[in-house]
């Protein structure tokens, strides 16, 4: 498990090289079955895209390590869940993705989570599939959050378009990076963000805000 970190272009690339390692999809049958049931609730969740959306929860997580200077103790995380519009000039769709703290990372005298993907999953046209290698990054500690996963071949970067005084966010993820390998073949996250986005964060009553594109420059 890689720390959480602010995404540069060589990041990026060093990240999703690692997709290609043949390694199992984030969703065994069980859950791609489970998440067809529409009339199935996830722990009193909704049925979405054909997504089964769970209750986000709040977890107290003890660090592997507690450095000098750093408050020690248990920490208090909650999961990361997002449902996303898909959109890569070839497919239509939305994703959706359960990311759990399971660690701490290290920030400037504070902690922030770093996550396990579990759940992660893909709907296009009402058929939902696995995504491969989908991994939720928290950002450090300026909260430059992104997330990644492989689909149909290729590999995407979920980031952020614009960022604030210090390098900071102000929003959601808004557009993404599409790779093949390790190559960067469209880079929709420039000032003139070519490929567009739409994130939101599950809410712990399983709802969310309307999937809406309200994107506007960070100032």
């Amino acid at each position: 498990m890689r720390t959480a970190g602010t995404w540069t272009a060589s990041l990026a690339l060093g990240l999703l090289a690692a997709c290609t390692d043949g390694s199992e999809p984030a969703v065994d049958a069980g859950d791609i079955d489970a998440m067809h049931d529409d009339g199935g609730r996830a722990d009193g969740g909704q049925t979405e895209h054909g997504f089964e959306i769970r209750l986000p929860e709040t977890h107290m997580i003890t660090c592997s390590e507690y450095p000098t200077g750093y408050p020690e103790g248990p920490q208090e995380f909650d999961d990361a869940d997002w449902l996303c519009t898909f959109d890569d000039g070839a497919a239509q769709g939305h994703i959706y993705v359960q990311s759990s703290p399971i660690d701490c990372g290290q920030g400037l005298f504070m902690f922030y989570p770093i996550f396990e993907t579990g759940v992660a999953a893909i709907s296009i046209a009402g058929e939902v599939s696995a995504l491969d290698d989908a991994e939720y990054d928290w950002g450090g500690n300026h909260h430059n959050d992104s997330l990644s996963f492989g689909f149909a071949g290729k590999q995407y970067v979920y980031d952020h378009s614009s960022f604030g005084p210090g390098y900071r966010a102000c929003a959601p993820v808004d557009c993404m990076r599409v790779f093949v390998g390790s190559e960067l073949i469209e880079d929709g996250c420039t000032q003139a963000r070519t490929l567009p986005i739409v994130c939101e964060e599950i809410h712990p009553d399983g709802s969310h805000d309307p999937l809406e594109d309200t994107f506007e420059p960070c100032v």
